[in-house]
This record gives C-alpha cells, sequence and structure tokens, in this order.
C-alpha cells in the first residue's frame, strides 16, 4: 500500500511539474522560439537551466522517479516554473509530504474562544495546546507560570521541540522521565520527531493538550 500511494504522488508530481512548464512560453523566459518545438512551453532542459539542476535529474523527477530532493532544488524549480505560493506548497506537498518551511513558521493555529475558555478555566493547572508539529499555540497563565511565558516569547521559539532542546528547565525534567533519551540523537524522542516531520500537514491541525501536575514529560494528554 505504502509503495502504491508514494508512485500516486510521484505520478501526480510529475503531472503537476510538466503542466507547469507547458504554461510558459519561451520568449517570455528569455529563449527563442525557433519553430521547432513539438509540445508547447520550454523544454525540460531549459527549466533545468533555469533551476541550475542537471537535465537528467529534473527529467529523471518529472517522469515521477523516486529521487531525493532537498528544499533548496524546490525552491529553485519554483522560482523557474513561476509557481505562486499555492502552487508552491503543492509541489512540496507531493515532492517531499510537507509544506515548505516559511509556510510552517507562517501558518498557525488560530483556537476558538471556547478553547481559550476551557485554558483559562484549569486556573492551578498548566495546560498548552500544539499543533501537528507542536507548535505553542494556545496556553494558560499557569503553564506560562511553570514552563515559560509565552506571551511574551518569540513565535519561533513557542515549540516543544525547540525548547526541549534549548530550555534547561525542561530539558532536565525531560531526562528525569526519559533516562537521558532527549538529549541523544537515537531513543524514542527524536524517533518520533522523525516520524512526525515525515508526516504531511494537509486539511489542517490536530490539537495536542499538555497539562502540567508534579512533572512536565508524565501529564500528556491527547484530544
Amino acid at each position: 500500500m505504502e509503495q502504491t500511494t508514494d508512485a500516486a504522488r510521484l505520478g501526480q508530481l510529475g503531472h503537476f511539474l510538466r503542466t507547469r512548464r507547458e504554461r510558459l512560453t519561451p520568449e517570455t523566459m528569455g529563449f527563442p522560439n525557433d519553430g521547432r518545438r513539438r509540445t508547447p512551453g520550454l523544454r525540460r532542459s531549459e527549466v533545468a537551466m533555469l533551476a541550475g539542476v542537471s537535465v537528467d535529474w529534473y527529467t529523471w523527477l518529472e517522469q515521477g522517479r523516486n529521487i531525493q530532493v532537498s528544499a533548496q532544488v524546490l525552491d529553485s524549480i519554483a522560482k523557474a516554473l513561476q509557481l505562486d505560493d499555492n502552487e508552491k506548497k503543492h509541489l512540496y506537498l507531493l515532492a517531499m509530504r510537507q509544506p515548505p518551511t516559511d509556510v510552517l513558521q507562517t501558518e498557525r493555529t488560530v483556537v476558538s474562544e471556547k478553547l481559550q475558555h476551557v485554558l483559562d478555566r484549569l486556573e492551578y493547572s498548566p495546560a498548552i495546546v500544539t499543533d501537528a508539529r507542536w507548535n505553542v499555540v494556545a496556553w494558560n497563565l499557569s503553564a506560562c507560570a511553570v514552563v515559560g511565558d509565552y506571551r511574551v516569547m518569540p513565535v519561533q521559539e513557542r515549540n516543544m521541540v525547540w525548547r526541549a532542546f534549548t530550555s534547561p528547565y525542561l530539558r532536565q525534567a525531560a531526562a528525569g522521565q526519559m533516562g537521558g533519551a532527549c538529549q541523544g540523537k537515537t531513543g524514542p524522542v527524536p524517533s518520533k520527531l522523525r516520524n512526525l516531520c515525515r508526516r504531511p500537514l494537509v486539511g489542517g491541525v490536530h490539537r495536542r493538550t499538555f497539562r502540567g501536575k508534579s512533572t512536565i514529560s508524565g501529564v500528556v494528554g491527547e484530544t
């Protein structure tokens, strides 16, 4: 099933690249139209030249072959094909199964007033809400007192993964509960993070609520 899903995704990627290539005219992209073009739009070699990649590599990508791609190369291809923001996001979802980094940084969940009211009513229980990538999107005052003041924290730092590795307090609490697994490159926490980053963000996010009790890592409940 996984192979079938990947084959379908890569096939859609190839179709998407081909249709975006065919809508461009050679003249507007700085290439001469010698009248001997058999297909509309740019040639694969011309897209490869604009993107700064080899012709073979781009051809394989458009053919739907399962090859490794990087964000830098996808950015170059998006620029060469003159993709808008939505098309660029679609390209990333097909090629890497996740949106571009700039989208992940700007697309933040806005919680409802009812959910915020529930958090505020948990007056003596630290509580936060995260999105699918553990970005903290809502909190109560008790959480600010226990794990950090999210009201004044930069948006980029409102992430439980980031804080687990940069906050001395959270690192010490996690190490006490998990035997130091958070501090290494192997173990349950890094493994879960790698699996999480492989998942696409399709159709929004899900909520994950952390309720503080006596320790940080022993109180994870999911909704």
